[in-house]
């Protein structure tokens, strides 16, 4: 899995300067990290990392917000991908930190 920046250097500048580049990392940096934590947790890993991570929150490996932050980054992921809506920069870093405390959580299961 890719190593994420510190916070503080990714408040100063996106990992890409591309606000949809910079989401798409974002977004397959937790996926990355949601697979991996399944695994640990000894869960079957499904196709779809919103249904591993519904199993994580199920077992109570994470808490619920991890699967609220999860589909607003994915949702964010989407738009940006079929470009429906670009993220602005500001928006970006947003979703970039919700991926930092999301990969952090997911890390942290066993």
């Amino acid at each position: 899995m890719a190593q994420l920046t510190d916070w503080s250097e990714r408040v100063k500048h996106l990992r890409d300067p591309n606000p949809t580049v910079a989401v798409s990392k974002a977004y397959q940096d937790i996926v990355v990290a949601i697979v991996l934590a399944a695994q640990r947790a000894g869960i079957s890993t499904p196709q779809d990392p919103a249904t591993a991570l519904a199993q994580l929150v199920e077992s109570e490996k994470v808490p619920h917000q991890a699967a609220t932050m999860f589909a607003t980054l994915a949702d964010a992921h989407s738009r940006a991908v079929a470009r429906e809506a670009e993220p602005s920069p500001e928006e970006a870093g947003d979703y970039e930190r919700y991926a930092s405390t999301l990969v952090q959580t997911m890390n942290g299961v066993h």
